[in-house]
């Protein structure tokens, strides 16, 4: 089973916690890490997580997460 949709909504998500925390400043910054971060890249990272299968020498593509529609520059206006 692929999980690689799954790791992507992570990342995701984290970006949107971490666009809310630099605007809230240090306090929230802190937490942020604490509570959004260590533990996303936790479970991210682990053997049985969604990036189980790639390494730092190979990324492993899901067929799952297109990176664009088909045939989207092709299409003429």
């Amino acid at each position: 089973m692929v999980r690689t949709p799954r790791a992507v909504t992570m990342l995701w998500l984290l970006r949107g916690a971490w666009l809310e925390a630099v605007i809230q400043g240090r306090p929230a910054l802190l937490a942020y890490f604490r509570d959004c971060y260590y533990p996303t890249l936790r479970f991210l990272s682990d053997p049985q997580g969604p990036l189980h299968a790639c390494t730092a020498e190979e990324h492993k593509d899901s067929p799952f997460v297109p990176v664009y529609p088909a045939g989207w520059f092709t299409q003429t206006p």
